[in-house]
């Protein structure tokens, strides 16, 4: 089981001159949530290291907006939330600081439904209950 909620965005602007006056189109992306469940297949490479596969189904919100100024007068603004539920699947490395810890390396790549993907690189500290 894997979860995440967007803490960072992402933004950009365009400003271009059109007739005399300036015109902004403000961009901004965020990552609402992410909830992805996964099978998991291990392969024991030496005492304290394995590699791993892993695929399964994530469940993911994405926010956008965009806002349209001209002379730094809001014009117009859209906003909306875009669900990419899909497959995701990716592959692995764990190394055991202890029996129940260990530091862990994952590439995801995550296929909504829609066609759009994302991909994961992430590291994370690993403790079995």
């Amino acid at each position: 089981m894997e979860a995440s909620v967007g803490v960072i965005d992402d933004s950009s602007s365009d400003v271009q001159i059109v007739q005399g006056s300036e015109v902004t189109i403000d961009n901004d992306i965020s990552g609402d949530y992410n909830v992805a469940a996964f099978a998991v297949a291990r392969l024991p490479v030496g005492k304290r290291f394995s590699l791993h596969a892993r695929g399964g189904y994530d469940f993911r919100s994405i926010g956008f907006k965009q806002s349209l100024l001209v002379d730094d007068q809001l014009v117009d603004s859209d906003e909306e939330s875009v669900n990419l539920d899909g497959f995701a699947y990716g592959v692995g490395a764990e190394y055991a600081l202890s029996p129940r810890s260990g530091l862990r390396l994952d590439y995801t790549e995550y296929r909504g439904g829609s066609g759009l993907g994302t991909e994961s690189v992430s590291a994370s500290f690993t403790r079995k209950f």
